[in-house]
């Protein structure tokens, strides 16, 4: 859990283990498949961390790290940067690939696999890279993407934006669902087993069914920024 510039790690029944401080506010967050390390984006870089807070890497942007992410290996991280970067790094800090992408870029995601990623952007458009940096394949919306990711099985592309709307789409291109929501979205997800998806809406997390249907709905108060 991440408030301004503290992180607090917590174990699962709720007790904190470490609180872990920086200098600058904390944009993004990751932990690593292992457990053994996390990702912080801050202003400037994004810090690779092991869970006693220590700090093992930096890496450098020149704008707020806005999303962060550990491929399913754990042998690949990934910055996403408000400076129109991505950035892939090893775990020693070297700098494997430089992904330019000149409109913002708000959220990332890795395939499954680790062979691809998909990153939003404030212009509305999300885009799905190899990993040697070839563009594959565009998502569009009207405005700013705010979250972005992988069916399990590869096959699939959920994005939602500030449009209000979700999409779902085959990794290849081509849309498959469009929903319209009446109130911000938060955040989206896919089931593990890809068939169905959730959206987390102010004050509601609602699921579907991969033709849009709606399967089940819980509602709450206010506002839940992410579910996992």
């Amino acid at each position: 859990m991440a408030y301004g510039n503290t992180l607090k790690l917590l174990d699962l029944s709720g007790k904190p283990l470490s609180y872990i401080q920086q200098e600058k506010r904390i944009r993004s967050l990751a932990i690593a498949p292992d457990g053994n390390s996390l990702m912080l984006g801050i202003f400037g870089e994004a810090v690779h961390l092991d869970m006693a807070g220590e700090t093992l890497n930096t890496f450098p942007h020149t704008s707020f790290v806005s999303a962060v992410d550990y491929a399913p290996d754990g042998q690949t991280l990934l910055s996403v940067s408000l400076d129109n970067q991505a950035k892939l790094w090893d775990t020693k800090g070297n700098l494997l690939q430089e992904i330019e992408y000149n409109f913002g870029n708000t959220n990332t995601s890795f395939s499954p696999d680790g062979q691809q990623l998909i990153i939003g952007s404030r212009a509305g458009e999300a885009r799905s890279w190899n990993l040697n940096g070839k563009p594959k394949t565009s998502f569009e919306h009207e405005k700013a993407i705010r979250s972005v990711d992988f069916s399990m099985n590869g096959d699939l592309v959920l994005t939602s934006s500030d449009d209000q709307t979700v999409k779902l789409w085959k990794n290849s291109g081509g849309e498959e669902a469009t929903l319209t929501l009446p109130n911000s979205i938060r955040s989206i997800g896919f089931s593990p087993d890809s068939l169905s998806f959730f959206v987390n809406t102010i004050g509601a997390l609602i699921f579907y069914d991969l033709t849009g249907k709606q399967a089940q709905i819980i509602r709450h108060n206010g506002s839940m920024n992410s579910v996992a």
